[in-house]
């Protein structure tokens, strides 16, 4: 909202719902109650009404009543696009993106370029310990909400080889579909692999979610199940996510199915949005 639109009368009947970000990075939630030249006076949640000069307020945005929960501002989730490496249905806002990095080695970086199409990738810099050779990706994706907050469709492919080492590379076409919104949410997927100048004879299914648990915590699982020589096989994973504001750090477990007694291989990843 832009103050200079508050009218300039003693007492205002606001049922608006604000965010208030002062200059000493103070953050208040309440209603606008009135206005005294440039003093705004706000009812804020558990403290009660306050006052507060134009001056000193950093920004003013206005919220959805359904964000506050037991008091407290549910911030829109700044990892809502992606699980742990597979991305889901639902697209990056225009301009918006984000970087991940995982493992230290493994980055990914990826924009909004609408609200339906979102440009990626990424690669692994080897380079730093003298090799010859890096592995690249590039990974677009193209979304359709069917019906907004509950139900996407998506299509996207990841392509990716090693910078130089010609000949070789291996790239994944694949569609998704996701249930939900983007606090909590199911996908389903099905893709194909391309390698040695085929694709793969079967396809590979995929099952990832996410549940908001409190303000900044979630649950995280992402699942592939593929078949080789007649064989079903696949891969399991499960996480928790710590995501302040503007960033979301991931702590889980990746393992085989098949392998009962390995309980699995620590996962680790940071991903800082903009």
């Amino acid at each position: 909202m832009n103050l200079t639109d508050v009218h300039a009368q003693s007492t205002l009947k606001d049922s608006t719902m604000y965010r208030i970000e002062t200059m000493n990075n103070n953050v208040f939630i309440g209603r606008l109650v009135a206005r005294d030249g440039s003093d705004l006076t706000f009812d804020v949640r558990g403290i009660g009404k306050i006052t507060i000069s134009q001056k000193n307020i950093l920004s003013m945005k206005t919220i959805q009543p359904k964000r506050i929960k037991s008091g407290k501002y549910w911030f829109e989730n700044p990892n809502a696009t992606r699980y742990l490496f597979t991305a889901n249905a639902i697209g990056l806002k225009a301009g918006h993106g984000y970087y991940q990095n995982t493992w230290v080695f493994f980055n990914n970086l990826a924009v909004g370029i609408t609200d339906q199409i979102t440009l990626g990738g990424g690669l692994v810099p080897v380079f730093l310990l003298g090799s010859d050779y890096t592995p690249i990706w590039f990974n677009p994706k193209i979304s359709i909400p069917i019906k907004k907050n509950n139900f996407y469709l998506a299509a996207g492919g990841l392509f990716g080889g090693i910078a130089g080492a010609d000949g070789y590379g291996v790239d994944v076409v694949y569609g998704v579909a996701t249930i939900g919104n983007r606090d909590q949410n199911i996908s389903f997927g099905m893709g194909y692999g391309y390698a040695d100048h085929n694709w793969s004879k079967a396809p590979m299914f995929n099952i990832s979610g996410m549940v908001r648990t409190s303000q900044k915590v979630y649950i995280v699982t992402e699942n592939y199940f593929f078949t080789v020589n007649g064989k079903t096989s696949g891969v399991i994973s499960g996480a928790i996510r710590w995501a302040p504001q503007h960033f979301a750090v991931d702590f889980g477990l990746v393992r085989p199915i098949e392998q009962i007694d390995f309980i699995g291989i620590p996962w680790l990843d940071v991903t800082l949005t903009f």
